[in-house]
């Protein structure tokens, strides 16, 4: 694995552009947003920014605060979740630039959401009774399907870029530890592919659908791995004093960018590497609100 290469933070930290626009309309009233074109979506506690893959031209994308938990199809179209107090909303921001759609708002607890390449399906996160399980819908919000059912919790789905499988985290397991099951976007084929004393978590499908990046954690550390989507070769891609996660490829698959939780310190910062774990960079920042990688474009 190659060494680090610091990306400067002058730039990093520069809000190039304010953008504009709290019009109303759309199924969940204002907050629209322009097309987005390239580059990386950041969650934050303040809502999302999007910026340059070297951690240049920041621009807040106006949402609501504690806006997370955000997905993008190729077509453009974004959704993404607002936690307010007590309630979770999951919106739809068309890639034309229109007002954001009201999708759910439930009191239960809705997170995850990740939409499919074609913009078809959402898979999500719904709390009931206690309980999380996958669920998916359509994009207008109907064709609500529960994909999961069982005492554990599961959270954290990923769809194929065909469209064709859902993987996600299940505490089910004795142990209580997290792994990581695939199953088909109709609910067939559950299959479970990792089994690890440690916890496997945030699964993320390469573009070609081969491969599922992850992380894998315990007490002492959290690093990047990537395995065949079926759950064979498991190759580890960092190992360093940081606690990395919440992988995300690029569209061409030539890198995975990633959060970073600097264990040193309070700072939170954004990773990229090959898919082989070299060519290890961060995007060097102080921005604590910072919570991951949203997802790149």
């Amino acid at each position: 694995m190659a060494q680090r290469t610091l990306i400067s933070s002058a730039a990093a930290l520069a809000l190039v552009l304010a953008l504009s626009g709290c019009g109303g309309g759309g199924g969940g009233g204002g907050g629209s947003t322009p097309a987005v074109s390239s580059g990386l979506v950041i969650t934050r506690s303040t809502g999302l920014a999007r910026m340059a893959q070297d951690g240049t031209h920041i621009i807040n994308i106006p949402g609501g605060a504690d806006t997370e938990n955000c997905a993008r199809a190729a077509n453009g179209d974004l959704v993404a979740i607002n936690h307010d107090i007590g309630v979770d909303t999951m919106y739809l921001y068309p890639h034309s630039g229109g007002s954001r759609f009201m999708l759910l708002n439930t009191s239960n607890g809705t997170n995850d959401p990740v939409i499919s390449n074609d913009g078809s399906l959402i898979a999500y996160v719904q709390t009931v009774g206690g309980n999380h399980d996958i669920y998916t819908m359509h994009p207008d919000g109907s064709n609500i399907l529960r994909m999961t059912s069982n005492a554990g919790d599961d959270s954290e789905p990923a769809i194929s870029k065909d469209g064709s499988k859902i993987a996600f985290v299940s505490f089910r397991n004795a142990g209580n530890n997290g792994d990581i099951y695939t199953v088909n976007t109709d609910g067939s084929n559950e299959t479970h592919i990792t089994n690890t004393t440690a916890n496997d978590e945030y699964p993320a499908f390469s573009p070609d659908g081969t491969k599922i990046v992850f992380s894998q954690g315990d007490d002492s550390a959290t690093d990047l791995y990537i395995m065949n989507a079926d759950g064979s070769n498991i190759v580890r891609l960092t190992n360093t004093i940081d606690n990395e996660y919440a992988p995300s490829f690029s569209i061409d698959g030539s890198r995975i960018f990633f959060a970073i939780n600097n264990k040193g310190g309070p700072n939170q910062g954004i990773g990229s590497c090959k898919p082989d774990g070299s060519d290890y960079k961060v995007i060097d920042n102080v921005q604590s609100d910072w919570k991951g990688v949203g997802f790149v474009y």
